[in-house]
């Protein structure tokens, strides 16, 4: 894959990606996977990681990709004035509805002056989340946890804290150890993912803390099925 970069009139700066039948359109928001450009979508997080719009054609092995600036051939009819946000539905497209679904991603990216004209800018977007905090309750026995509830574990040894039977993509649950341990129990199909790292799916697969002060932000993002930290953890985790 080959790029040159041109500044045109001032007004846009974008460059020129060799890619074998890309199949984009002008107008189509793109991300990059590290090995090709492919449509961007606003349904998660890594999906969202957009870098330009498609500008112009070079036949149907190149293409331009606006990075910033002012663009005037949009196919698909915009209203002046209006921001537009990459679309969670759609891949590649924009949409004038704010995203507001629990795990998509709000990324403004276009604000339009014309019917298919406009002004394009980078944006990393920000995760649609719960609103509020959430309540915590104390657990000193072994527990089945709730959506949407933290715990503070307190006790002389290691707690078994059991995902949820029931959960919907969006749901929250926060573990924090004040005293010993804690180890997240899985039924059969559900795991636990920590960055790159994910459990053995199903009941052999748990997570625990190692330490006095360990603490984890799960979010569903898989009904029923999968958890994934949201923002991280607090110490280290020993992932089976």
């Amino acid at each position: 894959m080959a790029y040159s970069a041109r500044l045109l009139a001032t007004s846009q700066l974008q460059i020129l990606v060799n890619q074998v039948a890309h199949g984009f359109a002008i107008g189509d928001v793109l991300r990059f996977t590290g090995l090709t450009y492919v449509k961007a979508q606003a349904d998660s997080e890594a999906h969202a990681a957009v870098c330009g719009m498609v500008s112009s054609l070079s036949g149907a092995d190149a293409f331009y990709l606006c990075q910033v600036g002012r663009l005037n051939n949009i196919a698909v009819a915009k209203v002046a004035g209006t921001l537009y946000y990459l679309d969670a539905a759609s891949a590649g497209d924009l949409t004038a509805v704010k995203p507001n679904t629990i795990g998509h991603v709000v990324v403004p990216c276009f604000i339009a002056t014309g019917i298919n004209e406009g002004y394009f800018f980078g944006n990393t977007g920000v995760i649609v989340a719960p609103s509020g905090t959430l309540p915590f309750v104390p657990a000193a026995i072994n527990t089945i946890m709730s959506v949407n509830t933290g715990y503070l574990c307190s006790s002389g040894g290691t707690l078994n804290m059991t995902l949820p039977a029931v959960s919907a993509v969006g749901d929250k649950i926060q573990i924090m150890g004040i005293s010993g341990f804690f180890k997240i129990i899985q039924a059969a199909g559900q795991s636990v993912q920590l960055g790159i790292t994910v459990s053995t799916v199903g009941v052999v697969g748990t997570t625990t803390s190692t330490a006095d002060g360990d603490g984890i932000s799960l979010i569903c993002t898989v009904a029923n099925l999968t958890w994934q930290a949201d923002v991280g953890a607090v110490g280290a985790f020993n992932i089976i």
